[in-house]
């Protein structure tokens, strides 16, 4: 059976910030100074924004069928519910990782809101040069590593928080013209738990009940979460996430259809090729075949 993969929580922050009464929540922070994982070149997403922002080095991504180059000084932010996946990173690579969440923009909200979560509302993925918010990142950076209890640092990081999105919507510009009770910031910590264990783990076969088990629920009530998080059952999830895996490795790696079904937990490079051509109509030799060659 294949190792399960355990969510770390001790990354994750559940932050609750301000920027001009738009309420916002610090989610995670990493800082990796090194090539990631194997489970990083999975397509994957998160219910909240997430920050690339690239230090030394470089690094490519790719989502929407697009490689996304990311150069030293540059940030990379993607929206929520947004497939992507790390491509390739340089031997030097020092890169940061934040995610926050904000409210989605209503055409009927204050100016002021409306001037903060418009820009976000605008994009999918989104490159751009980091000279305007490199400090703010930076301090950032330097925050987290404090005692997370302490009231001052707490203060600070919402403080940071609050001018990053700031700076943020100012930079990409716009299109146009009290702290939530205890049970949402268990719900949003419940939710990243999930959104990473199906991120990682979608090579398991009996993924649901580990899920279910790490989340202290029940088989039902985990079902009942996951219908509202995605509109789809754990079968119906799986089989999604695998489907974006699948195409995404055809298209973009050399690893074999043996390799690809292995990775996303067919027992047999028989019942993947079944797999591919009922979602898709077409064989996992003829995707590969159709993908646009990188140019020499």
């Amino acid at each position: 059976m294949a190792a399960v993969e355990i969510v770390d929580v001790e990354h994750i922050f559940m932050l609750e910030f301000q920027t001009a009464g738009v309420s916002g929540k610090f989610i995670t922070f990493s800082a990796e100074y090194q090539a990631p994982g194997e489970s990083s070149y999975f397509h994957h997403l998160h219910h909240h924004y997430e920050l690339h922002y690239v230090q030394r080095g470089t690094c490519t991504l790719t989502s929407g069928g697009e490689e996304l180059h990311v150069e030293a000084g540059q940030f990379c932010i993607f929206a929520p519910n947004r497939y992507h996946s790390i491509r390739e990173t340089s031997a030097d690579l020092q890169k940061m990782c934040i995610g926050f969440e904000l409210p989605s923009f209503s055409a009927d909200m204050d100016k002021r809101a409306a001037a903060i979560l418009l820009p976000f509302s605008s994009f999918s993925y989104y490159v751009g040069s980091a000279d305007n918010i490199s400090n703010t990142l930076q301090k950032i950076s330097d925050t987290v590593t404090g005692p997370q209890s302490d009231f001052f640092i707490q203060e600070e990081l919402r403080s940071l928080l609050s001018l990053l999105v700031l700076e943020l919507a100012w930079f990409i510009g716009p299109t146009s013209e009290d702290m939530p009770d205890n049970k949402i910031t268990l719900d949003l910590k419940r939710n990243f738990i999930i959104d990473t264990f199906f991120n990682q783990n979608f090579h398991l076969h009996d993924g649901d009940q580990i899920l279910a088990d790490q989340l202290y629920l029940s088989s039902r009530q985990l079902n009942r979460i996951l219908k509202s998080l995605y509109g789809k059952s754990y079968q119906e999830k799986i089989l999604e996430i695998r489907l974006e895996v699948s195409l995404d490795l055809l298209r973009h790696s050399s690893k074999s259809i043996t390799e690809i079904s292995e990775l996303t937990g067919y027992n047999s490079p028989a019942s993947f090729c079944y797999f591919i051509k009922k979602s898709t109509g077409m064989t996992p030799g003829e995707i590969r075949k159709s993908a646009i060659p990188k140019p020499v």
